[in-house]
């Protein structure tokens, strides 16, 4: 077992080496697919603890010589997103656990917030607030600005809350991230806007706001709106080809 802990929760060790044993066992599950999500008490506080899928023989050959493990990922992400003045659930600690030392399954323990994300607000609520569009599209083009490009930077990966008028954006899931020395990429915006939602009115409201902010012109716009024609077209034929997939494959 190999435990990364944030030193500030260091009188917290012992809880969490704990953890793996007691998982199933205790806490309140918020989420069973793929990965398992419960929260826990961990002294005074509430966090949530995300145990991911088990790893086959080829993914923990490749998690262990090649890649760090998505829970790690996400340990260290978090503490750059801080760093960057980003909100985040602060991280508490991630667990690795192996077999046959290849690693085997992995644990992201996070403060936990118990918020919104922004799919109800914005996508499916019709008319959404243009104030909660503007701080949205505000708070990504702060992001890119800063040089961070969220992989998964979907709606249900944006939580908020509103403070005195004021809207507060937290990112979860953050494992897939890449982080630049200067601002992303003006092609890399484009092609991250793409994951807000599908080309709607909605859409193209986000993305003329967020254009506004980074002062893009008329072309730019243009060029955005087909990144995310050319995206929508490639996401459904991937889609397609794995559904054909399955059916074939007993």
């Amino acid at each position: 077992m190999k435990i990364y802990l944030n030193p500030h929760y260091e009188q917290y060790r012992q809880i969490v080496a704990d953890i793996h044993e007691s998982f199933f066992d205790e806490g309140t599950t918020i989420y069973s697919g793929r990965n398992i999500i419960k929260t826990i008490q961990l002294g005074n506080k509430i966090v949530a603890v995300k145990r991911y899928k088990s790893l086959g023989l080829l993914k923990g050959i490749i998690y262990t010589l090649f890649r760090s493990s998505k829970a790690l990922r996400s340990f260290r992400n978090s503490a750059e997103l801080r760093r960057r003045d980003i909100s985040v659930p602060e991280e508490v600690a991630t667990i690795e656990i192996s077999r046959y030392g290849l690693l085997h399954t992995a644990y992201y323990i996070c403060e936990y917030r118990h918020l919104p994300d922004i799919r109800k607000s914005l996508i499916y609520t019709n008319p959404y607030s243009e104030d909660l569009m503007q701080a949205y599209s505000t708070f990504v083009a702060r992001l890119h600005e800063r040089g961070i490009l969220h992989r998964d930077l979907n709606p249900s990966n944006v939580l908020y809350e509103q403070k005195n008028g004021k809207y507060d954006f937290y990112l979860i899931d953050i494992n897939r991230m890449k982080f630049y020395d200067k601002p992303v990429p003006k092609e890399d915006c484009m092609e991250n806007l793409t994951l807000f939602w599908w080309l709607t009115d909605t859409y193209k409201d986000m993305l003329n706001r967020y254009a506004a902010i980074r002062q893009w012109d008329e072309q730019d716009i243009k060029t955005a709106i087909n990144v995310k024609i050319r995206h929508d077209k490639n996401w459904k034929r991937r889609k397609s080809i794995t559904g054909k997939l399955k059916q074939l494959l007993p």
